[in-house]
């Protein structure tokens, strides 16, 4: 009966284990499986092999070509895009001008995990060559780390070209290359250094603390920048004379020239990076047309956050420039048409915008320019701008400032509780200031001194010491706004032929000669101080008779 027993449980245990034993089976044919088509993307990788001399690949030449190479076993291979030649593992200790030099080549090719230690001028060189794979390898003791020339059609993926004489990688005249997750830290000109390249992309490269440029281009159209590292360099990303490309979602940080820099650059789109704590600016563009600068962060940069020259037909859009040294978002000389819109522009050392020196035709609206240490918005040199619909409040010294600038269209802005005023305009004529908000400044709601021909209407202005001051300013138009609740509704000092129509008003609504809040602090003082002496003597003269 025990035997039964024991053989029924056996029984049992075994049709248990057949699926667990035909499962186990199952995955290690599965892991078997994929070891074999790893193994076959890569060939049959041969041993290690160190070289005196170049490895020389030359396509044209019966005895440098791959298959003559092939045969005297520096690759394997048969050049097939199933069956690439291989070259790898390798040690290249060589002088003279390369490490590896493959030309005038249409096969397809890897070379791949080699360390090139070498004295000579290039590491790798890769000249008028297609259909090829370059990856994890090291390069060292160099001039240039790679020089790639007249190339199409290759990938270069984790290579590490740092510390050389001169730059880790040089590439010109191509098309259609690929560069993924290379290192060229602490070159002593360039991590980067292009020409003349279409259609490429650049992504998750770390640049670090070279000379010069992290990434350098110039005259490059259609490339792909996104998601390398910049920083330390003299400038993170150089883009000159270069156009229609994307650089997105790059971080550069702590260089000692700007985060990202495009020169004479038209049709991009600088999206989403971080530029932070560069010894200039974060970003720059000078001379540059209808390019996207949208969604960046460009903090604590020691003069702005983002700085047009001599730009046109920009659109800055959503980005965040704060705690910058001089301004959030400065826009100089002779940049027109651009639009400004939806930034945050605060706790600048200066002011959250400036425009200066002939920036005309710029639209500025729906932005935030708070809290800056002095400005929110200051125009200098400047004319016929529309800044509509922002904030320009709790700044130091002006929400809105303008100074030599004309013909401006100021409205529906917010500029309330700043330090002096909400809207100041200094030897500016033939503005348009309507629809505004200033409440609650130090000083007044909208200031003009020496400014003519403006045109005031439609504010509010409240709970200011005066809703409109105006000195040695003459011929300006100052009707229906609401200047209710301030100490003075209009004050004027020195000026002449203004007009004031139907205005509200809850204070004198007669405009007062001379009578600033400084003059009137003092004349309530000395009144104060008066009647207290008064007082004094009276009490004296009371005792006396008392006595």
């Amino acid at each position: 009966m025990k035997s039964i027993k024991k053989k029924i449980i056996i029984l049992f245990v075994i049709l248990l284990a057949i699926p667990v034993v035909n499962s186990y089976l199952s995955t290690v044919k599965i892991a078997s499986f994929k070891n074999i088509n790893r193994s076959n993307d890569f060939g049959t990788l041969k041993t290690s092999t160190t070289y005196t001399d170049p490895i020389i690949i030359d396509d044209d030449n019966p005895l440098l070509d791959w298959a003559n190479r092939s045969a005297e076993g520096i690759c394997i291979g048969s050049g097939t895009s199933g069956d690439p030649y291989i070259i790898s593992n390798d040690v290249i200790n060589t002088t003279g001008a390369y490490g590896f030099l493959i030309k005038d080549s249409r096969k397809f090719f890897k070379i791949l995990n080699c360390n090139v230690v070498t004295s000579s001028t290039y590491g790798i060189a890769l000249y008028n060559t297609t259909n090829g794979i370059v990856e994890d390898n090291q390069l060292s003791n160099t001039s240039f780390g790679m020089d790639i020339n007249n190339c199409s059609d290759i990938i270069f993926r984790n290579n590490n070209c740092s510390f050389l004489g001169t730059t880790g990688i040089l590439g010109s005249d191509s098309k259609d290359l690929s560069f993924y997750s290379n290192i060229a830290n602490n070159n002593t000109n360039y991590g980067f250094n292009l020409d003349n390249l279409e259609n490429c992309i650049f992504e998750g490269n770390t640049v670090n603390y070279n000379s010069f440029s992290g990434l350098r281009f110039m005259t490059c159209n259609l490339l792909t920048i996104t998601g390398n590292i910049a920083n330390g360099n003299y400038y993170g990303i150089n883009y000159g004379a270069s156009d229609n490309s994307s650089i997105k979602d790059n971080t550069c940080e702590d260089n000692s020239n700007t985060g990202i820099y495009l020169d004479n650059s038209d049709y991009c789109s600088v999206s989403g990076n971080k530029v932070k704590d560069n010894a200039v600016f974060g970003i720059e563009l000078m001379i540059c047309k209808n390019n996207t600068i949208i969604d960046n962060e460009a903090f604590g940069n020691i003069f702005s956050g983002i700085r047009l020259f001599g730009s046109n037909d920009n659109r800055l859009e959503s980005n965040n420039c704060s705690h910058n040294g001089e301004d959030g978002i400065g826009i100089f000389a002779g940049s027109r048409r651009n639009v400004i819109k939806g930034n945050i522009a605060s706790h600048n050392n200066l002011s959250g915008f400036f425009l200066f020196i002939v920036t005309e035709h710029n639209l500025i609206y729906d932005n935030m320019a708070s809290n800056n240490l002095q400005h929110g918005i200051y125009m200098s040199g400047s004319d016929s701008n529309l800044i509509t619909s922002n904030n320009a409040n709790n700044n130091t010294l002006n929400g809105i400032q303008l100074y030599l600038s004309n013909s401006n269209s100021i409205t529906s802005n917010k500029a309330s509780n700043n330090l002096l005023n909400g809207i100041s305009m200094s030897e500016s004529d033939n503005n348009l200031i309507t629809m505004n908000t200033a409440n609650g400044n130090t000083l007044n709601g909208i200031f003009l001194f020496s400014s003519f021909g403006n045109i005031i209407t439609t504010n509010t202005a409240n709970h200011n010491v005066n809703g409109t001051n105006l000195v040695s300013s003459d011929n300006n138009i100052i009707f229906r706004n609401n200047l209710a609740n301030n100490m003075y509704c209009y004050n004027e000092t020195n000026s002449f032929g203004n007009i004031y129509e139907e205005n509200i008003c809850t204070a004198p609504s007669v405009p007062v000669s001379g009578l600033d809040p400084f003059v009137l602090g003092m004349i309530i003082g000395l009144a104060i101080g008066l009647g207290a002496l008064a007082l004094v003597v009276i009490f004296s003269l009371v005792r006396g008779r008392k006595k």
